[in-house]
Order: structure tokens, then sequence, then C-alpha cells
């Protein structure tokens, strides 16, 4: 229930109660007034936040005289995530990667990673042609493309010395019947085969 020309020119600490104020917006305010960019989730309301920050304006002396946050709901997204997450917990041989327009990783979980000295975060907001030589991620793009178009793929694909089986589907649908997200799962095949 905030309106935005009721907020213009008052404190924080004026809009919300201050306990939500201290534990969560000025922590992460912090960074942008020291000039820093900064990404954070904020609760409120009951749904979750990211919040981007960073310096807008800058006084005479180099001050941050001003700073520019915008928030985006990722309410339902954080919750698809844990479920990803739970799931990739109990799933000992594989990963689980949900991609975005791109193949831009948006979420990367699994104990595979860990086996292959990898972690989740190393993945994030990168890209697969980040992470495969140009001839094997045209053959995974080829693969992805089919998910894309709105159907469930399943392949074999090699990495390093490991053999995956890979299933590939959307994830979630645009109007037109175009995939938005797709679901990769990966399992690690390479000592069944040995």
């Amino acid at each position: 229930g905030l309106n935005p020309a009721e907020m213009v020119g008052k404190p924080l600490a004026e809009l919300f109660e201050a306990g939500f104020h201290h534990s969560q917006l000025a922590p992460a305010l912090a960074h942008a007034w020291q000039g820093q960019r900064h990404k954070a989730d904020i609760a409120f309301g009951g749904r979750i936040f990211e919040a981007r920050m960073l310096p807008f304006r800058y006084d005479a002396g180099g001050r941050v005289a001003q700073v520019l946050s915008m928030s985006t709901d990722v309410t339902e997204e954080r919750a698809q995530q844990a479920l990803y997450q739970a799931i990739a917990t109990e799933f000992p041989n594989g990963s689980i990667s949900v991609f975005s327009p791109g193949l831009r990783f948006e979420h990367v979980s699994g104990q595979d990673l860990e086996a292959q000295g990898l972690e989740a975060g190393q993945f994030m907001g990168t890209y697969l042609k980040d992470w495969l030589p140009a001839a094997l991620y045209a053959q995974y793009e080829a693969h992805y493309a089919r998910a894309w178009a709105g159907e469930a793929v399943r392949f074999e694909a090699a990495f390093g010395s490991n053999v995956y089986d890979m299933m590939v589907r959307p994830l979630s649908v645009g109007p037109g019947g175009q995939a938005e997200r797709i679901l990769a799962v990966a399992v690690n095949q390479t000592e069944r085969r040995a």
C-alpha cells in the first residue's frame, strides 16, 4: 500500500517500520552509499523483492549524494529455486539447471557439480557457451533449440571425461507456445558405462 507520490522526499525510516528498515534496508543501502553497486533479496509484506541499489549522484566532494534503488518481485522465482535446490540435494550423480533465453544460467544445483570441482555460484549469470568448447556447444545448442520450441528432448552428452544423460524441457511457456525458460537435468552415467 505505498503510493509513489507520497514517498518522494521522505526518509525510508518514515515509510517503513523501524525493524524492517534497520534489519534489511539499511544494510543493503550501505553498500550504495559507499559507492558500490549492490543486490539483495528483501522480504516485505509476505513477498520477496530483489532490490538493486547503486550510487546515482555525487556531491562536489565526490561523496554519494543520491542512491537509486529498483526492486522486482521474485517471490515465485525464489520458491522455484528452493524447490530445485531441495531436489538437487537428493540427486547424487547429476545436476539441475534452469536457463533463460540465450542459454543464460538462472539456477544450477546438484551434487555432481562438487564432484567435478565446481560450485553453483560460478555459473550464475553466465551462459552455457562460456563453459563449453565451441563444437560441443553447437551440439548442445541444437538439442536445446528443440526445447525452446516446446519439445521435451533427451540426448547423451560428453563433458570432460564424463558422459551424461541429458533431459531438457520447457519449464515455462509463453502465450505463443514458445518456452520462456527451460529445465535441463544431467545424470552422470560415466560409472555405469565403465
